[in-house]
Order: structure tokens, then C-alpha cells, then sequence
């Protein structure tokens, strides 16, 4: 019998910013859209990174600025563009 594995959290997410600025994370909402969603999701992103203690990768759909990007944010946030699409 194996012993108790830990939770992590997976590398690569797929984020939704609506045109109304609501952002989901994984098909969860983090923010109603009152807030700047480019902070929003590095931020959340960045906290998915520390649990990991390793970098994380974010396929972004933005509807609002009409974009998709695919970015990496380390637990540090910092945070580099992989790709444009």
C-alpha cells in the first residue's frame, strides 16, 4: 500500500479573460472583472508556481483585448511570453 501523495498543482492552465474582463483560471472564476485581469492572472498564476516550486505555463485566452498567448510566471513572478497566437 502506497503511502499519501501529495496535491500538486498541474504545469500548464488555460485562462479566459470574457469580454466583460471576468477571468477564469481552469474553468474557475478568480475575478469578477473589477480588477486589472494581467495582474489577476499573474498573480494567481504565481501563487500556482510557489505551490509547485517550479514555473508554470498559462494558455490565455483574452476575448477582451482579442489575444491568445501562451506564458510561463516562475515562483518568483517573473514571467516571460512563450508564444503568440
Amino acid at each position: 500500500m502506497k503511502g499519501p501523495s501529495a496535491v500538486v498543482a498541474p504545469r500548464c492552465h488555460e485562462v479566459l479573460v470574457k469580454r466583460t474582463g471576468v477571468v477564469s483560471l481552469d474553468g474557475e472564476r478568480v475575478s469578477d472583472g473589477g480588477d486589472d485581469h494581467h495582474a489577476v492572472i499573474l498573480d494567481v498564476l504565481q501563487q500556482h508556481a510557489m505551490s509547485r516550486g517550479d514555473p508554470v505555463e498559462a494558455i490565455v485566452l483574452d476575448r477582451r483585448e482579442r489575444y491568445a498567448a501562451r506564458i510561463e510566471v516562475a515562483p518568483d513572478g517573473s514571467s516571460r511570453l512563450v508564444s503568440e497566437y
